[in-house]
């Protein structure tokens, strides 16, 4: 029987326990619930990667046929935000030589990603956020009336789709730290990894249950409280006990995190 773990703080409302999610576990992962309601919580998200073969390393759900197709259609289309095309953004993204329709077609299918496609976690999280962001343009500033129209018809979707713009935001700062010191692609199935994924697909869940349900207040105490640990979390260096990476992630700023300390 292994020991039993030193307390650590509920993933959801930060109350300090040592009942962790007994899947993850099996897999090397530590996620934290102080109860089953809270683990309940999080569970329409959590349950894809919950447990071995996806908990770790980190395991997203494939693009639909209606994501890829979305975006094959839109490679050409200049980001506003970065300037160039999607299709190049996708290639620099990858750092790979290959075209965006190569790299699309090992990014879905009907069973968990397996291909070796550098940073594919978050290419096809950015996707998500993309297709999300422009398919539906009022999510830039989501209100409860757009969330439940848009996602209405798709409940079995609404993990994937809902969680993606914060965790795609919070994976490509952290590869911008990592990348500014040369740290590459020894970080991609590493425990610590998978472990940030996790606890930005769970911060990021409870923001969007929070807009949905209209901003009540224990939810979004649930968020911020969230963040704040996360972030902190992170600049100590996310659990990696590694002195570059420790070095790497000291001044990580999450997306809105001045709102959050004003």
């Amino acid at each position: 029987m292994s020991a039993e773990p030193a307390p650590q703080p509920c993933e959801v409302c930060g109350v300090e326990t040592t009942r962790r999610c007994s899947a993850c576990v099996k897999a090397g992962i530590s996620l934290f619930f102080c109860g089953k309601d809270h683990q309940k919580l999080i569970w329409p998200a959590h349950k894809t990667v919950c447990g071995p073969g996806k908990a770790h390393p980190f395991m997203v759900e494939p693009l639909s046929d209606e994501e890829v197709a979305w975006v094959r259609g839109e490679l050409g289309t200049t980001s506003l935000a970065s300037g160039v095309t999607l299709s190049q953004e996708l290639v620099d993204l990858s750092q790979s030589d290959r075209s965006a329709k190569s790299i699309l077609g090992e990014l879905t299918g009907n069973t968990y990603l397996t291909s070796k496609i550098r940073k594919e976690n978050l290419i096809v999280q950015w996707i998500r956020a993309v297709y999300v962001g422009q398919k539906h343009a009022r999510l830039n500033s989501p209100s409860k009336m757009d969330l439940q129209r848009v996602f209405a018809d798709k409940p079995n979707r609404l993990p994937a789709f809902m969680t993606t713009q914060p965790s795609a935001s919070i994976l490509r700062r952290i590869y911008a730290k990592l990348e500014a010191l040369y740290i590459g692609v020894e970080v991609d199935e590493s425990t610590w990894f998978s472990l940030v994924q996790h606890k930005a697909l769970i911060m990021s869940y409870l923001l969007q249950v929070s807009v949905v349900r209209g901003h009540p207040d224990e939810l979004q105490s649930y968020w911020e409280l969230c963040c704040s640990r996360m972030y902190a979390w992170i600049r100590a260096g996310a659990g990696s006990n590694d002195p570059r990476i420790e070095r790497a992630l000291a001044s990580f700023r999450g997306a809105g995190e001045e709102v959050l300390d004003s």
